[in-house]
């Protein structure tokens, strides 16, 4: 049996071989002199607001962590702010994905809960990340299968989100409900589909019964939404900077796509697999090879390396004292609640 380190190098070689192999397949594609021109077409002052977007985007995932970290005490938003930007750089420039394990760090060390509690909390997130992925992707097909009009299309997504959260409250009070639905649904996929599901559905329900609360994951869940529309606002942005008019739904489409590709082992900051996911989001929207991987290598760049140097300066800086806000519950008695 493979020892661990081995496990984990083989990991990393197996993104970087993704990684490369997503590299290869762009490069193919583009002719570099029409991809150094589609560059010089973006819009520089609408690409800028893309860095307001994004700091919306990590306010709504600390917002969230505030929310279901509430069953341990209550704290205030820039410990949450500043583990989620430390954990996001720290993903984009390690391997491993250890930029989870740094924001763990920093909010057992800000809050004084113990790190396994703090993992816990992470945990809960996916499960919210992954409810909400699934709206997405079970949602847009229709959309772009129907092109409906934008007046039809938003009363769509609004009974859809409707539904999600009444789906999130009902998961919330009785997460294993959902285990019995999974696998009558598993059993017309085959042996190793249903294995596969069951799985992944376990992981989902461990999750969301670690919070405990149906107004906590109420709120989780509507803050987990003003995240992914964050996220398509800021694909909108590129979109528009490079003066693409494509239907207002090409957006999340494209953040759906984004989202499955970063599931694949790739090279530290998603290097090849994010941008090759971008690029055939927007192939189903007509957009040429060579024009969305501009796009797509533009979005990159602005989504990760700004959000990337903002976390290396409060990664070297020391934390802040004075988070709390009172109401927290004693180290000790959070360690050892019973």
């Amino acid at each position: 049996m493979p020892r661990p380190n081995a496990r984990k190098w083989r990991a990393v070689l197996v993104g970087l071989v993704v990684s490369a192999v997503s590299i290869f397949v762009l490069a193919r594609r583009v002719d570099g002199h029409a991809l150094v021109h589609a560059f010089a077409t973006a819009s520089i002052p609408i690409l800028s607001l893309c860095l307001l977007t994004r700091a919306v985007a990590f306010v709504c995932m600390a917002m969230r962590s505030r929310v279901l970290f509430r069953r341990f005490g209550d704290w205030s938003l820039p410990l949450f702010l500043r583990a989620h930007l430390i954990g996001f750089g720290g993903n984009v420039v390690l391997p491993f994905r250890l930029g989870e394990l740094l924001r763990v760090r920093e909010l057992s060390r800000g809050s004084g809960v113990s790190a396994a509690s703090c993992l816990g909390e992470t945990v809960v997130e996916r499960a919210l990340d992954s409810l909400w992925l699934l709206v997405l992707v079970i949602t847009l097909p229709w959309l772009v299968a129907l092109d409906l009009h934008l007046s039809t299309s938003l009363w769509l997504i609004f009974a859809a989100i409707l539904c999600a959260l009444a789906l999130s409250a009902w998961l919330g009070s009785r997460p294993r409900s959902l285990l019995p639905l999974i696998r009558r649904i598993g059993r017309w996929l085959g042996p190793r589909a249903q294995s596969w599901l069951e799985g992944a559905t376990e992981g989902l329900v461990h999750g969301l019964s670690v919070i405990g609360s149906p107004t906590r994951f109420l709120l989780g869940s509507l803050w987990t939404l003003a995240y992914w529309a964050s996220s398509a606002v800021s694909v909108a942005i590129w979109l528009w900077a490079f003066g693409l008019h494509l239907p207002w739904y090409a957006a999340p489409t494209v953040v759906a796509f984004l989202a499955l590709g970063a599931a694949l082992p790739a090279a530290p900051g998603y290097i090849g697999t994010y941008d090759l996911f971008a690029v055939s989001g927007l192939a189903l929207f007509g957009v040429g090879p060579t024009e969305a991987t501009a796009v797509a290598i533009t979005g990159h760049f602005v989504s990760t390396v700004p959000a990337t140097l903002v976390a290396l300066l409060l990664f070297f800086r020391p934390i802040a004292s004075g988070y709390s806000t009172g109401d927290e519950l004693p180290t000790e008695s959070i360690r050892n609640p019973n």
